[in-house]
């Protein structure tokens, strides 16, 4: 009898469902809300945007290579003898004319020792790190989704648990009365069963309005009206934790956060090499075609081809910038192995916790139970008047207290591979 009371309590702990709807609204599941999120969540959209700018600024660099193509028209007005612009129909006056010009002109990068290598690298860097900061994104919202669901999976199971504590402290005070008409308790015993009743209504009370909250927490994550969200699923103990743990070892320096820093290096290193590349000779082929004359229907042409070789040198500009790339890439080399590094330890840090919290749940089932039974024995002695609503609010509270705090450690639990599962995403 003993064990079917404290199977009741773990079922009281665990079956919780909450909504605010009609009861044909089909209930959330975990999968669910995080696909929503990702769906709606207009951090992700934000993201989804960037990502696309950083391909579109990776296409401008590359675009910087290819033919780069001229077109001009002009017409000069020039008047004055002496005027070198100036080309008049009749040499014997200074009189004004209209000299119309139309040309075209190509020029072909052929040559740059290294600058166009390393101006292609920073644009693949650049669609990269585009790319993983939408993944980072998304990895984040996920989490903070599946977190927000767990949040009011532990408020249901908060609210079963004050449920269940104020039916047991009505019937405390339904006892009490009787008691004291028999005459085996005072009137200060049966107040204090009262006051101790509408204590627990109260707590029911505070945890329906923290279960509100958190669906409002997770409604906003998912971009969806909160009193439309249903949740059945019960507060329940992660499956396959250490698994989760060892794909988080071996995934966690490929993450998407490990990815956007070793995106913003690549950048930092094309730009080093870009800098040093710029102080080296640069070839490219050009050509043009031009018509010119007074005449907009009698204009002479010509046309010119060969090739271009441009070297340019400044004061050491280039080599203090250069040096300034080095160091912010050393910087982000830096940044990258200390985010690993970061990531192992947190991994551990994770392993150690989800030991701890394994050993106190199997000891708070066993305290759940012990405090189950303490508590039918206490009720025994107090209907009989052997003991006092003191004694007796001490056992009730025994046993909530033990059913609190399996589920606060089972929440630690989910949260934990929560956490596991971002960082091996």
């Amino acid at each position: 009898m003993k064990l079917s009371k404290t199977l009741i309590c773990c079922s009281l702990l665990f079956s919780s469902t909450q909504g605010f709807t009609a009861e044909e609204t089909a209930a959330l599941t975990v999968d669910q809300a995080t696909k929503l999120a990702l769906t709606h969540n207009r951090s992700i959209q934000a993201s989804q945007h960037e990502a696309v700018a950083h391909r579109f600024q990776a296409s401008q660099i590359r675009g910087a290579y290819l033919p780069q193509i001229t077109a001009y028209a002009s017409g000069t007005q020039a008047s004055g003898l002496n005027n070198p612009f100036w080309v008049s129909s009749n040499a014997d006056s200074d009189e004004a004319d209209t000299i119309y010009t139309a040309g075209l002109q190509v020029k072909q990068f052929l040559y740059g020792f290294g600058i166009r290598h390393a101006a292609l690298a920073g644009g693949q860097a650049q669609v990269a790190l585009g790319t993983a900061f939408e993944q980072q994104t998304e990895t984040a919202v996920s989490l903070a989704t599946r977190n927000a669901f767990a949040a009011v999976q532990f408020a249901q199971a908060r609210l079963r648990i004050a449920v269940a504590q104020k039916e047991i402290r009505e019937k405390e005070w339904q006892d009490a009365q009787l008691l004291l008409k028999a005459g085996r308790i005072t009137r200060i015993d049966e107040r204090q069963a009262f006051l101790l009743y509408t204590d627990a209504q109260q707590a029911e009370s505070e945890a329906e309005t923290h279960i509100r909250t958190q669906f409002m927490a997770l409604a906003r994550l998912i971009e969806q009206p909160y009193d439309t969200l249903v949740i059945e699923a019960p507060l329940t103990r992660p499956e396959q934790l250490q698994e989760l743990i060892q794909h988080a070892s071996s995934r966690y320096s490929i993450n998407s956060q490990i990815a956007a820093l070793t995106a913003q290096e690549q950048q930092q290193q094309a730009t080093v090499d870009g800098l040093a590349a710029q102080n080296l000779p640069v070839l490219a082929a050009v050509g043009a075609y031009q018509q010119s004359g007074l005449e907009i229907d009698d204009l002479s042409e010509g046309w010119s081809a060969g090739l271009e070789l441009s070297w340019t040198f400044d004061g050491g500009s280039r080599s203090a910038a250069k040096h300034a790339a080095e160091e912010q890439l050393h910087s982000a080399q830096k940044r990258n192995l200390y985010a690993q590094d970061h990531l192992l330890t947190r991994i551990s840090q994770l392993q150690a916790e989800a030991a701890m919290l394994e050993r106190n749940i199997k000891r708070q089932i066993q305290s759940v139970q012990l405090a189950t039974e303490n508590y039918t024995d206490s009720a025994s002695q107090y209907r009989e008047g052997r003991i006092t609503i003191t004694r007796l609010s001490e056992a009730n509270l025994a046993i909530f207290n033990a059913r609190y705090r399996l589920a606060e450690f089972i929440y630690r639990e989910v949260l934990i591979a929560n956490e596991l599962l971002s960082i091996a995403e």
